[in-house]
């Protein structure tokens, strides 16, 4: 009878079973923990440089089939410097592109301020020299009598018969606070009054026209203290001047001075005299006949022509006070 083999099988038993594996005990690595940094990266540079050469590493382009009747050329990869070179000549060309932007910004700008600084001089020039021109109108206007010299004459000269026309006497303007025009009602006087200084031997100047009359600008103004001393002529070889007849103006008549402004200045006239032309004291006519007011003297030619000459030998003068 043949013995019935089983696991149980006592002959079996060191054969079939395999021997009891015992877990290996786990050693460990001594110091690891207290394993310097420096072992440490010495285990990480080799796969980091692994990583970044598989990164650095460029990819290959397929093949591409070439068409009919056409040489398949391969495209080169640039190499590391080529890139390079041109990553480094693309920054350098692109910083004195910034510069050169901010470089023309800042030279418009100064251009513009260079502009704008010439608009404002040639305003300014452009303003005074209307300014200037203004001046110098109204001091032709002040020394040209319808436009005939120079608006004054030194004593003896003739001066000119020709009357000024109605515009010429409405344009005429001077400063606001000088004398512009007088009017003698009894008279029917209604003229220009020119501004006139003295000569170069201190002779009163008077208007290069019988029909206007003179301010001497060294006196006072309309209305100021002191008084105002106006000159005319009284006549000529041709006709009658703008004081002709002054002489015969009576105590209590009106005389009237307008300004620039337009504003009026009335007087009344307190006396009438006759004078010799050396006997006039010149100073005495630069004061106010109540000196408590403000004064107009005026002073013309009277009496007889001196002969060889184109003076009279009298003064008329006529003082008046302002109202």
């Amino acid at each position: 009878m043949t013995r019935r083999v089983t696991v149980d099988n006592s002959d079996l038993r060191s054969r079939m079973r395999s021997p009891v594996r015992r877990a290996p005990q786990y050693v460990t690595r001594p110091n690891y923990v207290q394993a310097s940094s420096r072992n440490l990266m010495q285990d990480v540079r080799p796969v980091k440089a692994i990583a970044q050469a598989a990164v650095k590493q460029p990819v290959p382009e397929p093949p591409r089939r070439p068409k009919a009747g056409r040489p398949m050329v391969q495209r080169q990869q640039p190499s590391k410097v080529l890139v390079r070179k041109a990553v480094k000549r693309q920054t350098v060309s692109k910083r004195p592109s910034r510069r050169l932007t901010r470089s023309n910004l800042l030279t418009g700008m100064a251009v513009v301020i260079f502009l704008l600084g010439l608009g404002v001089t040639y305003n300014g020039l452009k303003t005074n020299k209307k300014i200037e021109a203004q001046v110098e109108r109204v001091s032709a206007q002040a020394d040209d009598a319808a436009g005939e010299g120079s608006g004054v004459q030194d004593p003896g000269a003739t001066p000119s018969t020709t009357k000024p026309t109605s515009q010429a006497v409405r344009s005429y303007a001077v400063a606001p606070n000088l004398p512009r025009y007088i009017d003698i009602g009894s008279l029917s006087v209604h003229a220009r009054v020119m501004s006139m200084g003295v000569t170069a031997s201190n002779q009163l100047r008077a208007p290069t026209n019988v029909h206007d009359a003179g301010w001497y600008n060294a006196s006072a103004q309309p209305g100021q203290p002191g008084a105002m001393l106006v000159d005319g002529h009284i006549s000529s070889w041709k006709t009658k001047g703008v004081f002709y007849g002054i002489n015969k103006l009576k105590a209590g008549a009106p005389i009237k001075i307008t300004r620039g402004d337009g504003k009026v200045f009335t007087y009344v006239v307190t006396s009438v005299e006759v004078k010799d032309a050396d006997k006039v004291d010149m100073a005495s006519l630069l004061l106010s006949a109540d000196q408590s007011k403000p004064g107009l003297n005026l002073i013309s030619c009277f009496g007889d022509v001196i002969p060889g000459t184109n003076e009279f030998n009298k003064r008329v003068i006529v003082r008046a006070v302002l109202q």
